[in-house]
């Protein structure tokens, strides 16, 4: 039997992933990072938000979250995409979309003035009084 249309509806964007705003297992989650080797060589590791349990997954592709499977980490400058697989249905999210602002990675602000030096030591032969320890008493 041949099938002209898909009796379910069009489940699919244009390459066979299906977006994070069209796939409900998908929204849960947001990819906020890769952590890879700095010669590029190595496994790289996705770091993901689930938003559902507050929690952060550091996971490489094949290894998975639940019944989730981490298919591919594309590290593309442009868009970087993490491929996600749920028995046939395949997602993608895109870095950076759905985390929460705090969590997304940003510059370290500068300092707004020069860093204060440690006081210097004690003249030679005088000691600063040393504070008296106090032993918890338990009855």
């Amino acid at each position: 039997m041949i099938v002209e249309r898909s009796p379910f509806g069009k489940t699919e964007a244009a390459g066979g992933v299906v977006s994070a705003t069209a796939s409900n297992f998908l929204a849960r989650f947001a990819f906020v990072g890769v952590i890879g080797s700095p010669d590029g060589n190595g496994a790289q590791l996705a770091v993901i938000l689930d938003k559902a349990a507050n929690a952060s997954h550091f996971k490489s592709p094949g290894e998975t979250i639940g019944d989730i499977v981490v298919e591919r980490i594309e590290d593309v400058k442009p868009k970087r995409r993490l491929l996600l697989r749920r028995g046939i249905e395949t997602g993608a999210l895109v870095f950076g979309e759905g985390a929460p602002a705090a969590s997304v990675p940003t510059m370290a602000r500068p300092m707004a003035g020069p860093v204060p030096l440690p006081a210097a030591p004690a003249a030679p032969g005088t000691q600063a009084p040393v504070p008296r320890r106090r032993v918890p008493f338990i009855r």
